[in-house]
């Protein structure tokens, strides 16, 4: 009778070869553990300090939503873009009084109330216009292009409208008249033609 070899057992790790591959692999998962924690670490200091810094800026008086809502200042040429001629000494102050509309076809069309700012040196102009009941209507600045001792011209743009009553843009001209200023506006009333404000404002 002929007896065959028995196979060999299959092979197998001894007890040495495997606590040396737990110590290694443990290695491996701690070190990648912290490389990982400090990644994050280097990128909460240095990339989280330009968003600090920015949500800082966005809360200050002077950037944000605060600004975006601000009143012209009419003594800064910030305010507007500014033209190229400078308001002169002579009318140099705050002026208000009534002022009439009148449609393209000349017709009174409405009155309403208007404080011109107007600051010696200045290259902008800033209006504030109030119905003749006191509400608030709109905001413009003019861009000063021509002015002398006793004059002013320039373009005007909107820039607070709460309920959208003003024409988004027009013309100012501003004439001195013994103690007060002849002030005329201009718009365009898209289809129809211009329509022009007058009246006589006062130093208030």
């Amino acid at each position: 009778m002929a007896y065959g070899y028995a196979p060999p057992p299959p092979p197998r790790k001894s007890g040495s070869g495997l606590m040396v591959g737990l110590l290694i692999g443990g290695f491996v998962i701690v070190a990648g553990g912290v490389a990982v924690v400090l990644l994050l670490w280097f990128l909460g200091v240095f990339g989280g300090q330009d968003q600090n810094t920015a949500h800082d800026s966005r809360n200050t008086p002077n950037g944000g939503q605060d600004a975006a809502n601000a009143e012209p200042d009419p003594d800064s040429d910030t305010a507007g873009i500014g033209g190229s001629a400078e308001v002169p000494s002579e009318l140099d102050g705050i002026w208000s009084g009534e002022m009439s509309q009148y449609d393209p076809d000349g017709i009174w069309f409405d009155d309403f109330d208007l404080n011109l700012h107007l600051t010696e040196g200045s290259r902008i102009a800033s209006g504030f216009l109030y119905a003749s009941d006191g509400t608030r209507m709109c905001d413009w600045v003019a861009d000063i292009e021509d002015a002398g001792p006793d004059h002013v011209y320039g373009p005007y743009e909107v820039t607070d409208d709460p309920d959208g009553t003003c024409v988004s843009e027009g013309e100012m001209w501003v004439d001195a008249s013994n103690g007060s200023v002849e002030v005329v506006l201009e718009v365009d009333w898209t289809g129809e033609g211009i329509s022009r404000s007058e009246g006589d404002l006062y130093v208030s």
